[in-house]
């Protein structure tokens, strides 16, 4: 995997300075973009195109910080993409127990539960989000200490359910 860190001279962190980011990003755009090497041989041309959309997806990445946990978890091989993670029973009850209540106040439209239950969704998202970032923090760059990993794993995949839900109630409070 790129370490799109490295591509630009950032120490890995979930917490970046956008605006370096971005002012990185234009200087490094303007070493490889394809329209500055109009005159190189084709397979100069070529490699110009592949580096400067190498670089385009490492600076959308980066800048989204979702993306960017997502691929900070995967670099450091606390999460790997596809994978499938056993959610703990009771909080898969919890879930169950949310959903089946918002499918209630869907039907009934009734859009005061939904929106307490939203506020709701946002808070536990924002804690889990704090864990993991606060969980990042603490991860030495070399290694991950193997409990660690396995916690913020844990985290990682019970926020992304959540945000499924979330993403559901948007779609019905948007209607």
């Amino acid at each position: 995997m790129p370490n799109y860190f490295e591509l630009f001279d950032l120490a890995v962190h979930y917490s970046i300075e956008e605006a370096d980011l971005k002012k990185r990003f234009f200087k490094l755009s303007r070493a490889v973009h394809p329209d500055f090497h109009t005159q190189d041989s084709d397979a100069a041309q070529s490699d110009m195109l592949e580096q400067s959309s190498a670089l385009n997806k490492a600076y959308t990445t980066l800048k989204d910080p979702e993306l960017r946990l997502d691929y900070i978890l995967a670099l450091k091989e606390i999460v790997v993409p596809g994978e499938k993670l056993q959610l703990p029973s009771a909080f898969l009850m919890e879930m169950m127990e949310l959903n089946e209540t918002l499918e209630e106040a869907e039907e009934s439209a009734d859009e005061t539960t939904i929106k307490v239950h939203l506020e709701q969704i946002t808070q536990l998202e924002n804690a889990f989000t704090a864990k993991l970032t606060n969980g990042l923090h603490e991860i030495n760059n070399s290694a991950v200490e193997a409990t660690l990993g396995a916690e913020l794993k844990l985290i990682y995949y019970q926020r992304k359910y959540l945000l499924r839900i979330k993403q559901k109630l948007d779609t019905f409070a948007s209607r």
